[in-house]
């Protein structure tokens, strides 16, 4: 996978492990008009047969409604395909607006990545 940058916003690839579990680091702004960078992201990642995709947003700057909305559509495409997706290191003041609009309900939210791997897949 090659990592993907334009509108505010860089994703790719952090590391790919052999049970699977791919890593994805995202970094900048998440919002409604470069969503596709991640999408793109995840995509490749699963078809490169990556099995759990963890998207680690320790390094996002800032998220609106549709991004997390976004969140929640990657999680789905990955359950879809038998995959799991794991959100980690998100920043804390992003936490109450994930809670409000029920995000943490549906996607898997992890303290680090480091977390999500010691973790088995669901």
């Amino acid at each position: 996978m090659t990592a993907h940058a334009g509108e505010g916003l860089t994703v790719g690839p952090r590391s790919t492990s052999p049970d699977g579990t791919v890593v994805l680091e995202v970094a900048g702004d998440l919002v409604v008009s470069n969503m596709s960078l991640l999408e793109r992201g995840v995509e490749e990642s699963l078809d490169a047969g990556g099995l759990r995709i963890v998207l680690d947003l320790v390094h996002l700057d800032h998220i609106d409604t549709p991004g997390l909305a976004h969140l929640c559509r990657l999680h789905r495409r990955c359950e879809g395909v038998g995959g799991e997706f794991v959100v980690a290191g998100l920043p804390a003041r992003f936490a109450d607006l994930t809670r409000k609009l029920h995000v943490d309900q549906q996607v898997r939210f992890v303290p680090s990545v480091e977390e999500a791997q010691k973790r088995p897949r669901r």
